[in-house]
């Protein structure tokens, strides 16, 4: 539509509808950072047992006791290299809430488109970051290049993908039961009590409606007064709080958030981070690592770990200015039996596509 330059006109507000990324796994459970400058990584997994000492004779020789070893994992960082072109043309246009008269020179306007596209690709690199986060958690393994996946060497016992009863069974299922054998079991095979769940939209629902939790009534009487407090608080990146569960010793949390898979087309439908359907848990004092493997970009002077490494430079024909950023991230579950994953209602439409 043409423009009269003789009628009145108001520029309101440009509506910048973007979509944040989320990072409350990554910022949560993997707090730990680890800079290196190799493209592998190793770690030493040494698993204590629960020995006894044993009674002898004080006149006795001491009993030997063996040297338990060690098992050494090796993981590599995939490596992530976006770019993004500024072409001349995009300078002599008007952008998102800027009005026609603004009188901002190219210059300006190249620095400020400049910095709008790294934050963009900033902000891929930390979704994928979270994805990577979330598939080691609900998954045991995570992505890689060329539909690829790095598996970590979780036992399958915490990957529970076929309940005997599912909470939507409301007769016969009982979720503050199955959630006290989980607990149990990670207290047994890592040494560390649990004290967050996460839940997918489904499973929150299924938990909280549940006769044998606080039913339909509204007062979640039991839970509230000999269990814990149901009180539901919204948090920032996309997560509310439901309360405290004092029998299992758990912060009780779910999860909303959506990506869409890399390489896919952006109109793409976007998928859960956090399984609609499953139930996580596991401590926020175990430790898991977020790594970051070597830059291979001769400009950073040398294979330089660090988390982001932004270049740019231009081409003369055609005449482009090209913003490049990357990066080398792993989230690495270290104690992996310190969590476990379980599918607690059935696979929503959603899930099934």
């Amino acid at each position: 539509m043409a423009i009269d330059l003789f009628e009145t006109r108001t520029m309101l507000e440009a509506l910048d509808q973007m979509y944040p990324p989320r990072t409350f796994l990554r910022d949560t459970f993997f707090t730990r950072t680890d800079p290196v400058e190799t493209e592998n990584i190793d770690i030493d997994i040494y698993k204590g047992k629960r020995r006894t000492a044993a009674y002898v004779s004080s006149e006795a020789e001491g009993q030997v006791v063996s040297r338990i070893g060690f098992t050494t994992f090796t993981y590599k960082p995939p490596y992530i290299k976006q770019k993004k072109a500024l072409k001349p043309r995009d300078l002599i246009t008007r952008t998102a809430g800027s009005t026609i008269y603004m009188g901002e020179s190219p210059l300006q306007r190249q620095a400020r488109q400049v910095a709008v596209d790294l934050q963009d690709l900033d902000d891929m690199i930390t979704r994928a970051e979270e994805v990577q986060c979330a598939q080691a958690l609900f998954q045991g393994k995570t992505q890689l290049l060329d539909g690829n996946w790095l598996i970590f060497p979780q036992s399958p016992t915490h990957l529970i993908t076929a309940m005997q009863y599912l909470w939507s069974d409301t007769v016969n299922s009982d979720p503050l039961k199955d959630a006290g054998i989980w607990r149990r079991q990670l207290i047994r095979d890592s040494g560390i009590a649990p004290d967050t769940m996460i839940f997918g939209a489904d499973a929150i629902n299924a938990f909280v409606e549940h006769p044998k939790v606080g039913g339909n009534t509204g007062a979640l009487s039991s839970v509230k007064v000999d269990r814990g407090q149901i009180n539901p608080q919204l948090l920032e990146e996309g997560v509310t709080y439901w309360g405290y569960i004092a029998e299992l010793g758990c912060d009780i949390y779910s999860y909303d958030e959506w990506y869409i898979p890399p390489g896919a087309p952006d109109t793409s439908e976007a998928v859960p981070m956090m399984p609609l359907n499953g139930v996580w848990m596991g401590s926020k004092r175990a430790r898991m690592d977020m790594a970051y493997g070597p830059i291979m970009n001769i400009k950073a002077g040398g294979l330089v770990p660090v988390k982001r490494f932004p270049t740019s430079w231009i081409t003369d024909d055609p005449s482009v200015r090209w913003m490049m950023l990357e990066s080398a991230p792993l989230a690495i579950p270290v104690q992996l039996d310190s969590f476990l994953f379980a599918q607690v209602v059935a696979l929503s439409k959603e899930q099934l596509g």
